[in-house]
């Protein structure tokens, strides 16, 4: 496992998409630190309307868009797994060196440890940038922003188990790059329907307030708002859940297919 660590550490090191992930993540940060104060933004999703109004201070706006984490997770994951397989690197390590279950849970526990890693990097060098700059008066306590980061973890991690599963399920890098990017969408056109469903067979409310209710923005917004929440538990635990199941599933996929 420490190989394959340190192999796939020194291929995202080398890579330049991995530097362009690491560069939007800068980008990310630095602006709403650079227009505090001048930094507005508005969020309409689902049916729910707006950013919380206790969500004020520009940095928590920030912190309740995390769900581009999705999107810069797909690099990664896409240079870790797709590359491997692609390229035989897969095949030979699997055939020779370790088991198919090792290299899987190698693979799984490098990239969630990564992305946790990146996010935990940006989440506090977006608050301390934003205290060094715009002063500590500007912003909320550190002990906030501690929390409003381990409340997003879980869905941070089942990002990380869901675009594994992808990568390991689709193997080509193209077809995974297309899935990853269309489930958001995809998610959106669901809830559309169970809102039309909605309106004509009362009934139904329970299901889209199910499926609206632990959407990933949702609940990142939902989260930061209230990390304290019995909601951020039942978040942890949904989304922990997900994980669990996604990676065995994705495990049970791969054992069985070619390579």
């Amino acid at each position: 496992m420490r190989n394959i660590f340190k192999s796939d550490l020194y291929r995202l090191w080398v890579n330049n998409w991995s530097m362009v992930d690491i560069t939007i993540v800068f980008l990310i940060i630095s602006m709403p630190v650079l227009f505090n104060g001048n930094f507005q933004m508005t969020l309409t999703i689902g049916s729910s309307g707006v950013i919380p109004e206790t969500i004020i201070d520009p940095i928590k706006i920030q912190m309740a868009l995390d769900n581009i984490f999705y999107y810069l997770f797909i690099i990664p994951v896409g240079l870790v797994i797709n590359s491997d397989i692609s390229s035989s690197a897969a095949k030979n390590t699997v055939s020779s060196v370790v088991s198919r279950k090792k290299y899987f849970f190698s693979k799984y526990a490098f990239i969630v440890t990564y992305n946790v890693i990146i996010f935990i990097f940006y989440m506090f060098v977006m608050y301390f940038a934003d205290c060094i700059i715009n002063g500590y008066s500007y912003t909320f306590p550190v002990q906030d922003a501690l929390m409003i980061t381990l409340a997003q973890l879980p869905i941070m991690i089942f990002i990380s188990s869901l675009l594994t599963f992808y990568a390991f399920v689709f193997k080509r890098a193209v077809i995974f790059t297309s899935v990853s990017l269309l489930t958001e969408f995809a998610y959106l056109v669901i809830l559309k329907i169970a809102s039309l469903i909605n309106n004509n067979i009362s009934k139904y409310n329970i299901f889209e307030n199910i499926i609206y209710k632990y959407e990933i923005q949702n609940a990142i917004i939902s989260v930061t708002s209230e990390p304290l929440s019995g909601y951020t538990l039942s978040c942890a635990v949904v989304f922990i859940f997900g994980s669990v199941i996604i990676t065995a599933l994705g495990y049970a996929i791969f054992r069985k297919q070619e390579i």
